[in-house]
């Protein structure tokens, strides 16, 4: 039976990689064999989605989706930086003065409404900011003198639209030659469609027929995009254009269109046509003019198709997907992925004979964590993923928030039952677990991490009330950092430099390592940064004038005073943006001391809460004397009613808080208060889940699973579950690329499997990273080959070989300083050993001097090698 759930697991695992490996690879080079750069795909197809009516907006039209790619919502400053000496041209009818007006309203809201109170009906508009001009040229029937002298311009051996500038340019009409012409529509629409595309190179494709990026084509100096005629809706029509504006007349002009592509090679931007497909609140009351929302993610996808591989916008977060080449790869970016690729090689070469997924030792570590970075750059730095716009929904994120809780309830573990930690031992949870015990730490970290994953998934930030909930979230983190890591300096004594090492690599490995690969930098990654940070202020508090700190006064005292000097250090400008320019200077390193400040001054006050927390706990549990006067003493002698006392109030806080937020008018002003109210709640939580032993005893598994390995999800959801830096979502492309009715159960059914495999495996790769980021820990802090450790298929079989008997001594000491003894608990004069974050195998450290002047070596190589780095980066 063990060897069958084994082989079960082994080949669910194996299956899971073939499968997206197979899925990517068959859309690829199959269906988009000729449009691997999604340039097709912007122009000609897409849908909407998220498509919700709000009290918050004024129309439901706000997320276009091109089949596997993102469309970028251009900004002014970028606009700016993709047409430095270049201008866009408008020709054409009211539909197109439409998406005119979109660009301009991109660059000034503010006078392109000004603009257009003042602007003639049937007239030219001219709009400049800076070096960038966008016009309109008023010509409905294609046939204009200015438009035949602009051709001809352009005809004369690939020069710009005009003598100075290159030009973009938008063409569309047909519904005046249906208003005006009558019977000759037809003809007078084609011929003004000839005359224009007979000028135009035939460059949008290479041999093979793949359809390139602007800046990819030969000869590249103007781009002529043709917009299809837009469909009525009749219903609004008045009957003289009822009668004109026909189904079957739109049809025959589009129809000349689809000719033209084929026979001239033009490009027409369907998807302007699929906008309004079927989607009557999507037009004004006059029935062919869309509102602005449209009009506006009109002019974005004709930004896209200008501006996406405009080479200086090369900078991440790489979020425009949509007809855009691969990012460039640097001289260092491919020496890494070629380390890395020998150093998986090598690592297979050496891989147990047994199993594909054991982290045998040094090699396979550092193979795991080269695969899991190389995934990510394939995910998200190639054009092989698709990547789909996130898509904010409440209701969706309460539905997953719920079905998360629900499988943490159906885990929930007796007392006595196996407890699963990640030795490869046999082990067995005991009753009678402590204050915040390993396994309650695990499962408070597991459940806000599925939370947080949700939140990022939803796009949720720009609702108030999830924003709020999960800033408490990340300050709950912060309170277990403040509170471990005391507990453990506080029993340990311990203050080595293999101590810091330890934790600042844990924490700072993966994230470091992704900088470099993926063109981002240390600030994009905030949550180990912060941890670090948070960290470095607790060990200096406990460590500085340690001697005393078995006199709890004193250790109180220290940490008031660092929470003065901490705050001075923060709050006074100039200290924190000299030692970051420092570091600039003589390693390149680039940190954001603005974001730094922004996050510590948000949770300023809960680390400290959590030191605060781990003294009074010590106190009462014999760890720090304790006079007859101090607090701990008090609560001794009348501990039921403290302890009643203590769970009412925090019945009551945690649902106060809730109502409290509400009051609150945006982001700004909770952002003020949360440093001082967010310890309250988390203090109240922590009461009620230790409220009586039996709620201590009982943790959800599937909780505590996931918080063991928190920080990578946290750090590899960027490029890997979500995608884009967290711009979009990681998709294997097998949802509906187009809107089509009647089909959406499908859409929904390939979401749903879509999800299911990138969640499996984006969760696999962390856990795997997990543990081979401890054996590389490990290695670098004491410069030897760790012992055998555990995999996934050695967890689950000793989860079945698991006998009821007390735990096998052993610590377990996570990123935020946890320790454990052989009952399960934090703390014990048995606590001597230290693992880093997850139990894998003792880590015996050597204090000796010959073994710090070695680790000193070790690390000034790493940081020289990093500072080499970055000055090559640069």
């Amino acid at each position: 039976m063990l060897y069958s759930a084994e082989r079960a697991t082994h080949v669910l695992l194996v299956f899971t990689s073939v499968l997206i490996a197979v899925l990517v690879g068959y859309r690829h080079v199959s269906i988009d064999a000729t449009d691997p750069y999604k340039c097709g795909a912007l122009q000609a197809g897409g849908k909407w989605v998220g498509k919700q009516r709000s009290p918050y907006i004024s129309n439901e039209y706000l997320h276009w989706q091109p089949p596997g790619c993102l469309l970028h919502e251009y900004s002014a400053r970028e606009i700016q930086s993709c047409l430095q000496s270049t201008r866009l041209l408008f020709v054409g009818d009211s539909t197109v003065r439409q998406v005119y007006w979109a660009a301009v309203r991109k660059m000034d809201r503010k006078r392109a409404a000004e603009m257009s109170l003042t602007a003639a009906k049937h007239s030219d508009l001219h709009f400049e900011q800076g070096s960038v001009e966008i016009e309109f040229r008023w010509d409905p029937f294609l046939n204009s003198t200015t438009l035949k002298n602009i051709l001809d311009r352009y005809q004369l051996a690939a020069e710009p639209l005009n003598s100075s500038k290159p030009t973009t340019m938008l063409v569309g009409g047909g519904l005046w030659h249906l208003k005006v012409l009558g019977a000759t529509f037809l003809d007078e629409f084609e011929r003004g469609i000839s005359s224009v595309s007979a000028t135009l190179p035939r460059n949008a494709r290479d041999l093979n027929g793949v359809i390139l990026p602007p800046h990819a084509r030969e000869g590249f100096r103007n781009l002529v995009l043709f917009a299809p005629v837009a469909p009525a809706i009749h219903s609004k029509l008045d009957p003289v254009r009822a009668a004109r504006f026909t189904s079957e007349n739109i049809r025959a002009m589009n129809d000349y269109l689809r000719d033209t592509v084929t026979r001239d090679g033009i490009e027409v931007l369907w998807s302007y046509s699929l906008m309004t497909w079927q989607q009557p609140s999507a037009y004004e009351e006059d029935g062919y003019h869309v509102v602005e929302n449209v009009a506006d993610k009109q002019a974005d996808v004709f930004l896209n198709m200008r501006c996406n591989s405009e080479p200086s916008l090369e900078h991440y977060p790489f979020d425009k997907t949509c007809c855009n080449v691969q990012p460039p790869v640097n001289l260092e970016q491919q020496v890494l992925i070629f380390v890395a690729t020998l150093t998986i090689l090598f690592a297979f070469y050496g891989a147990s004979k047994t199993t594909l997924l054991a982290v045998n030792g040094i090699t396979a570590a550092f193979g795991i964590i080269a695969m899991a970075v190389l995934y990510c750059f394939v995910a998200d730095r190639t054009l092989i993923f698709d990547k789909v716009q996130k898509t904010s929904s409440e209701r969706t994120f309460l539905q997953m928030v719920m079905i998360v809780m629900l499988g943490g309830v159906l885990t929930v573990r007796r007392p006595g039952n196996t407890s699963v930690e990640t030795s490869a031992k046999p082990t067995r949870a005991t009753s009678g677990q402590k204050f915040l015990s390993r396994d309650q730490t695990d499962e408070w970290k597991g459940w806000m991490q599925f939370v947080i994953l949700i939140y990022h998934y939803t796009g949720m930030s720009s609702v108030l009330w999830v924003y709020q909930i999960i800033r408490l979230l990340v300050a709950s983190y912060l309170f277990m950092t403040g509170y471990g890591h005391t507990i453990y300096f506080l029993k340990t004594n311990n203050f080595s430099l293999q101590r810091i090492v330890s934790v600042l690599i844990r924490l700072n490995l993966l994230s470091c390592l992704l900088a470099y690969v993926m063109r981002t930098d240390y600030n994009f990654y905030y949550f180990p940064a912060l941890s670090s940070f948070w960290f470095l202020v607790v060990y200096l508090t406990i460590r500085i004038h340690h001697q005393p700190n078995v006199v709890p006064r004193v250790l109180v005292l220290k940490v008031f005073i660092s929470v003065i000097v901490v705050q001075l250090l923060l709050q006074t400008p100039g200290i924190l943006e000299f030692v970051f320019e420092l570091l600039q200077k003589t390693c390149k390193m680039n940190v954001d001391a603005h974001e730094l400040r922004f996050r510590s001054s948000l949770d300023a006050y809960v680390v400290y809460f959590g030191m605060l927390t781990a003294i009074l706990y010590l106190q009462l549990t014999g760890g720090l004397p304790c006079s007859t006067t101090c607090l701990a003493t008090q609560i001794k002698r009348i501990p039921t009613a403290v302890h009643v006392s203590a769970v009412f109030a925090s019945a009551v806080i945690i649902p106060t808080y809730l109502v409290l937020i509400q009051k609150f008018p945006d982001k700004y002003a909770y952002n003020w208060w949360h440093p001082m109210i967010s310890p309250v709640p988390i203090a109240a939580f922590a009461i009620l889940r230790n409220a009586t032993q039996p709620l201590r005893d009982f943790h959800s598994g599937l909780f505590a699973w996931l918080g063991r390995f928190s920080l990578e999800t946290f750090i590899l959801q960027y490029h890997i579950w979500l995608a884009a830096d967290t711009k979009g979502l990681l998709s294997l492309g097998l949802s509906g690329r187009d809107a089509v009715v009647g089909t959406e159960w499908i859409d929904k059914l390939g979401f749903l499997c879509d999800f299911t495999l990138v969640t499996a495996f984006f969760l696999w790769v962390s856990w795997a990273v997990s543990h081979a980021t401890n054996v590389v820990t490990s290695f670098i802090v004491n410069g030897q080959r760790p012992t055998k450790t555990p995999n996934l298929l050695d967890t689950i079989r000793w989860r079945w070989m698991a006998r009821s008997g007390a735990r096998q001594s052993e610590v377990s000491i996570l990123a935020t300083g946890h320790a454990r003894n052989s009952s399960g608990q934090r703390g014990n004069a048995r606590e001597e050993k230290e693992d880093i974050k997850i139990s894998i195998s003792a880590i015996e450290v050597d204090d000796s001097t010959a073994t710090t002047a070695s680790l000193v070596l070790r690390m000034v190589s790493i940081l020289l090698l990093m500072c080499i780095g970055n000055w090559a980066y640069s």
